[in-house]
């Protein structure tokens, strides 16, 4: 499965992004502060 990494702060636009997306086959993971971008260095995930 492919893989995509959204940051950001607004919501409706990471909605929408999300939405089309995931139609396309893509697995999405959603940080919406820098800290939790971070974290996700820590999570075995490749994005």
């Amino acid at each position: 499965m492919k893989h995509i990494f959204f940051v950001g702060d607004d919501l409706s636009l990471i909605n929408g992004l999300s939405f089309a997306m995931k139609r396309q086959g893509y697995e999405i993971y959603i940080a919406r502060k820098s800290h939790e971008a971070e974290a996700y260095k820590y999570i075995n995930i490749n994005v």
